[in-house]
């Protein structure tokens, strides 16, 4: 579906929306899990009756909000990532509209791949953003066990104004 909930068109990437009744304890009916996929509207050959998934894109990450009104998508940083392999893990935060904040577990970490490193997320997010990197030992997962890499912390009323201005 997209953003207002609607069927996107064949061949268009949309929200991955499930309903599983097979969940006796609990059904989930329309639950938008944060993963991205494009519908295949043709149906599967085993003669169920159901369409089938084209393409799973991936998840949803969260839009980071810039103070120049630039909206960086969340999947610019795990593209910038797979570039180091001396990052283990990674999550970036921004609570601030001018600061967003990366923690790194790199033991491997040199001041050459900061320099470098740097520079490619400033070159993402802007001049206008201040960036802090920090080194940590872990970064916690989730309640359900996953890793949150990109987290906007901005009030939604902030972002809906920014967006729209």
């Amino acid at each position: 579906l997209d953003d207002e909930g609607r069927p996107t068109p064949a061949g268009e990437e949309g929200n991955l929306v499930i309903t599983d009744l097979f969940n006796y304890g609990m059904p989930f009916i329309r639950y938008v899990n944060g993963d991205r996929a494009v519908a295949g509207w043709e149906m599967c050959r085993c003669g169920r009756g159901l369409p089938l998934l084209k393409k799973v894109t991936g998840r949803q990450l969260d839009i980071l909000q810039t103070p120049d009104g630039r909206r960086v998508p969340g999947e610019f940083f795990p593209h910038l990532v797979k570039d180091y392999p001396a990052i283990r893990r990674f999550q970036v935060i921004q609570d601030r509209i001018e600061t967003i904040t990366v923690q790194i577990v790199a033991p491997d970490w040199t001041p050459e791949l900061e320099t470098q490193f740097l520079a490619e997320v400033r070159e993402g997010v802007g001049h206008d953003v201040r960036i802090e990197l920090r080194r940590v030992s872990d970064i916690p997962l989730t309640a359900m066990g996953k890793l949150k890499v990109v987290v906007n912390r901005l009030p939604s009323a902030f972002l809906e104004t920014s967006i729209s201005s």
